[in-house]
């Protein structure tokens, strides 16, 4: 089982760079992605797994730990970029702040703030 459970904690280290291709889900209706649901039922499965085996219990918390610190931080970077990252932005849309008010209905759109 062990070397199973590693294969899904590395497959967990990289479900952030997955790149997701939405078929169009079936059910139009369903507010949660696919993407989510995945997320969902994966880590429902690796804390399964983590409960029943406690050799493995402390790779699969920190794993989840460590996911969620990453996406955290990228929501965060995305949120309030650094400033030399905002000043190459503004820059670059000539001092608009459209991008800026773009990104922020976006975010607000998908209930991120």
């Amino acid at each position: 089982m062990e070397p199973l459970c590693h294969h899904l904690l590395e497959a967990l280290r990289l479900l952030p760079s997955v790149r997701w291709f939405d078929d169009s889900a079936a059910n139009k209706r369903d507010a949660v992605t696919i993407y989510e649901h995945f997320a969902f039922c994966f880590n429902t499965t690796l804390s399964d797994l983590a409960a029943h085996f406690g050799k493995i219990r402390d790779e699969v918390v920190n794993g989840q730990i460590s996911l969620i610190e990453g996406v955290t931080k990228r929501i965060l970077d995305y949120i309030h970029p650094s400033e030399e990252a905002d000043l190459t932005t503004h820059h670059m849309n000539g001092g608009d702040n459209r991008q800026d008010d773009r990104r922020h209905e976006s975010l607000e759109a998908n209930g991120l703030i």
